[in-house]
């Protein structure tokens, strides 16, 4: 069974019936919040105390936590993007601070917490382990603590029925924890996750997922053990506790739009609160002091209101028409949608329960299934994801917390199984764990070599079935090899690496070399923090990340593409031969607004420059370019605006 350890003793009163309804009892004094390392433990505590009184229960919570680590290990990877975010730690680390290229100021990743992460990997192990392997590991375990800790969350929320104290309820501490003789609680939510190939894969990656799991189910639990704290006395003020607030606040440092979330999380933190507004613009004040702080460094920084990913991707735009295919590719492959119209149902069953013990153990039990529905809504408007399931799976893992664990009455006189509820949960039960069976067969958890590649998780022409380290995408490392083969003896050139046609340009002296590419993870990784390398499809590059979509190209956020000519009349100094085209971008560089962009991003990060990039990341955010340079005169430099 899964016990958080409260810090208080509690005497264990009678055994009731876990469906039972009467007259609730007096309740226990309220526990200290504890921490996540707390609950962690106190998952492997409960496991150990079961074995001895119930080997079944702590069995049930144990499977699903192998199956899944199995599955998360055996089809382990890194995909391209994810190099990305190990180039920035690289120069982090080289000391040009979270840039992509030296010099020029370009948020290229959308977790800074994941970044953060990853770099103090790098600082503390990078002795011993490579950054992707690390990013491996932490990966797994970040997704696997969330799992552990959704199945507290649900140990908790399976306890809200009529009539239960804490310790009848089985939450008093671990050393006086026995095992329930009236109900078991069935891994039915866990085992769909552990069960499900995509969060095998997304448990690693080298993205920001197994950030996205283990922060909602964080949020979740401290939720639940809050209120559960309160039980039977007044509720806690809206500003404690504290560390609760930090971290729902860190939310949109998770992922931009997990935002919705943090505000699903915040409205019933406030909802289940003693009424006092003073005390909630302190809670508000508490969880919004790190975002804060970190919008203020990102205008400053990289005079930016979003980060360049954002802009690239267009995340203010909506393709519903994409946002639709995309959803239905995630349900329709391995008929996804049966299992999530059984867990809707388990979902609104344990609602209800939770709504007749008390209307506020149902708004913390519904807390993360409220930004479920915000979270996709979003997904839908903004087109998906060119990765299958990328954006969608912080939603899955969410909206089966509450239900991770499923009470069921063991048999016995008395027990309610004809009750409509437990008819209802058995019901959707049944289907949910014939479907991750079946998951597990047809996903071939044993077996990586599903043959994916780069539309469903991003792996770029993958050399090996675990691709993890560079040479698992062997013929990116001899593109690198080829760059530098074109620059021979030249320390300042720059190179086409997606047109042959195209020959090297000789730079300046100091300019180095100098390369556009279409693929820049991996590219960017092995070439090392020196190299400068341009995305052409904009993720980081300034100038391409606010092209107008001006592709047919298939994909959400993929729809931009910047022409060599802008390439070379940004580097490269004037030529005879090079074109009427580069020579119009060559005059439309100079217009206020571009220039302005330009000296934003590359000039020395001073006091007076970092005050000026925050008065102008507004309009610098919604800067709009075209790759044609005469559309762009007339619309920026113009009066096309």
């Amino acid at each position: 069974m899964i016990y958080d350890s409260p810090d208080t003793d509690v005497a264990e009163p009678p055994e009731q019936a876990l469906f039972s309804s009467g007259e609730e009892p007096p309740h226990s004094p309220p526990s200290q919040p504890s921490t996540v390392g707390r609950a962690v433990a106190g998952w492997f505590t409960s496991v150990a105390a079961g074995i001895k009184g119930d080997p079944l229960q702590a069995g049930l919570v144990v499977v699903p936590v192998v199956v899944f680590v199995v599955g998360a290990w055996v089809h382990r990877f890194v995909n391209e993007d994810g190099f990305i975010n190990f180039h920035v730690v690289q120069q982090i680390t080289a000391g040009n601070g979270p840039v992509f290229n030296p010099g020029e100021r370009v948020e290229a990743y959308t977790s800074p917490l994941f970044i953060l992460v990853l770099t103090m990997g790098r600082v503390l192990f990078g002795w011993a382990v490579s950054l992707p392997r690390f990013a491996v590991g932490v990966g797994i375990v970040l997704s696997t603590a969330a799992l552990m800790l959704g199945m507290a969350t649900a140990r908790r929320v399976a306890s809200f029925a009529p009539g239960r104290t804490p310790s009848e309820r089985g939450l008093g501490p671990a050393r006086d924890a026995r095992p329930r003789s009236d109900a078991v609680l069935v891994p039915v939510g866990a085992l769909l996750v552990a069960c499900t190939p995509p969060m095998w894969r997304w448990a690693t990656s080298g993205l920001e997922s197994s950030l996205s799991f283990c922060w909602i189910a964080l949020c979740s639990w401290g939720l639940v053990r809050r209120y559960d704290g309160d039980r039977g006395h007044a509720p806690s003020f809206a500003d404690r506790p504290r560390w609760l607030l930090v971290v729902i606040g860190l939310g949109m440092l998770v992922r931009p739009e997990f935002v919705l979330f943090t505000l699903c999380f915040l409205v019933a933190l406030y909802l289940t609160s003693e009424p006092s507004w003073r005390a909630g613009l302190r809670g508000l004040a508490w969880a919004a002091g790190v975002p804060v702080l970190y919008q203020i460094f990102r205008m400053g920084y990289f005079a930016s209101l979003v980060p360049n990913t954002a802009i690239a991707k267009g995340s203010d735009a909506t393709h519903l028409d994409w946002g639709f295919e995309y959803a239905k590719q995630f349900l329709g492959i391995s008929w996804m949608w049966i299992a999530l119209v059984a867990v809707v149902a388990l979902v609104a069953v344990t609602a209800q329960r939770a709504y007749r013990f008390e209307p506020r153990a149902m708004v913390v039990t519904l807390a993360p299934v409220a930004g479920v529905v915000l979270h996709v809504l979003y997904v839908q408007k903004v087109g998906g994801d060119y990765m299958y399931a990328r954006f969608y799976i912080p939603s899955f893992f969410a909206l089966a917390v509450p239900v991770m664990l499923v009470p069921f009455p063991r048999r016995g006189p008395g027990a309610p199984w004809r009750s409509p509820a437990v008819i209802v949960s058995l019901s959707a039960s049944l289907v949910i764990l014939a479907w991750s069976v079946a998951a597990v067969v047809n996903g071939k958890i044993l077996d990586a070599n599903t043959g994916l590649g780069f539309g469903d998780y991003g792996m770029l022409l993958p050399g090996a079935t675990n691709p993890v380290e560079p040479d698992d995408y062997g013929f990116m490392v001899i593109s690198v090899n080829d760059i530098l083969a074109k620059a021979g003896a030249q320390p300042n050139v720059l190179i086409d690496s997606t047109d042959a046609n195209h020959k090297p340009i000789p730079l300046g002296q100091g300019q180095g070399i100098v390369v556009k590419s279409g693929a820049v993870g991996v590219t960017s990784y092995v070439a090392g923090p020196d190299m400068w390398i341009v995305d052409d499809r904009g993720l980081a590059d300034p100038y391409a990340a606010r092209l107008f979509p001006n592709t047919a190209y298939g994909y959400a956020g993929h729809e931009k593409l910047m022409s060599w000519e802008w390439v070379v009349a940004r580097w490269a100094g004037p030529r005879a031969d090079e074109g009427p085209k580069v020579a119009y971008i060559r005059k439309v560089l100079q217009c206020p607004d571009i220039k302005e962009l330009n000296d934003a991003t590359t000039d020395p990060m001073t006091p007076a420059r970092f005050l000026k990039n925050i008065a102008a990341s507004r309009k610098l955010s919604s800067l709009k370019l075209f790759d044609d340079p005469v559309d762009t005169e007339k619309w920026v430099c113009g009066t096309g605006r």
